[in-house]
């Protein structure tokens, strides 16, 4: 997959100033950039927080003080299995000061991202997801997948929010725009059509422009060869479950020891999703528990 994915020719992610039209983006794409969501402070915080709750977790798991499953998510990697070192997480974040203050700040009345989540999701939607993912050094490309089977309406949409620049090299998650819909699902699940479609040419130019009253989002655009997620830091990616992506190899010089850190967060519309509850990345004490505004509500207070 990665070398075929190599191949592939790249757009521009999805992005407006208007968020009117980020909204119409992510409905039509699959995938849209929100700038400037967080301060670049509450991002470094963050990050630092993250890593030491990295090692925390995998030490508790270890001495026996939880279970794996308790503090960490299956990280879908072809090597995972038969690397020694472990070299990608998905972890499970606890609803601490530090998580409470960058998600206030990100779900502020008004923000950037709250305007797209209330129109996307709405403010009664579920949080189904609370997590970072880590990837160090030599990790190797993940699997390309969707998080949920295609659905004739969408069912979840997760925010990466990037914790420090995130380069070409330092393994930025990969997109497939427009591969939300049932053509693009049919196709990746046929041997034969997998191949051309991870290697897609776009079907056409990326709209940045796009002209509302002409808009119909029950017809999204269709596969629009890749897009990276190489941007700077404080910056959100949202994206539709059902849209195919991975996480590339993180290809940082080993002496570096750069990780690359992405706090997420996911909510759901309101469809069914107990397949999903079963492997979602949320601390069991925390899941099923907040909607999206009480959630950034309860980290105001």
């Amino acid at each position: 997959e990665q070398k075929l994915m190599e191949c592939a020719p790249q757009v521009p992610l999805p992005s407006s100033e208007s968020s009117v039209e980020r909204v119409e983006l992510l409905r039509q794409h699959g995938v849209v950039h929100t700038p400037n969501v967080l301060s670049k402070h509450s991002a470094q915080s963050l990050r630092e927080y993250a890593l030491k709750c990295r090692d925390l977790a995998s030490n508790e798991v270890v001495n026996g003080d939880a279970e794996e499953f308790e503090r960490f998510s299956d990280v879908l990697s072809p090597n995972s299995v038969l690397e020694q070192v472990q070299r990608r997480w998905d972890l499970k974040l606890p609803l601490e000061a530090p998580v409470k203050l960058a998600v206030a700040e990100l779900l502020a009345p008004g923000s950037p991202l709250r305007q797209v989540l209330d129109e996307v999701v709405g403010p009664s939607s579920t949080l189904q997801e609370l997590g970072c993912l880590i990837s160090a050094p030599g990790s190797s490309q993940q699997v390309c997948h969707s998080d949920t089977m295609w659905t004739p309406e969408p069912v979840l949409f997760t925010t990466f929010i990037t914790l420090q620049d995130v380069s070409r090299d330092l393994g930025p998650t990969v997109f497939l725009p427009g591969t939300h819909s049932e053509e693009a699902h049919v196709r990746f699940d046929d041997v034969e059509e997998k191949d051309s479609l991870l290697q897609e040419e776009p079907a056409g130019p990326i709209n940045h422009n796009i002209v509302l009253d002409e808009f119909d989002p029950k017809s999204p655009y269709q596969e629009t060869g890749q897009c990276r997620g190489v941007l700077e830091c404080a910056q959100a990616i949202t994206y539709d479950s059902r849209l195919l992506h991975c996480g590339s190899p993180n290809e940082a010089d080993t002496r570096d020891g750069m990780e690359r850190a992405i706090f997420y967060l996911s909510f759901s519309t309101g469809e069914e999703l107990k397949e999903f509850q079963n492997v979602a990345t949320i601390r069991p004490e925390i899941q099923s528990r907040f909607t999206l505004l009480s959630l950034s509500q309860a980290c105001t207070t």
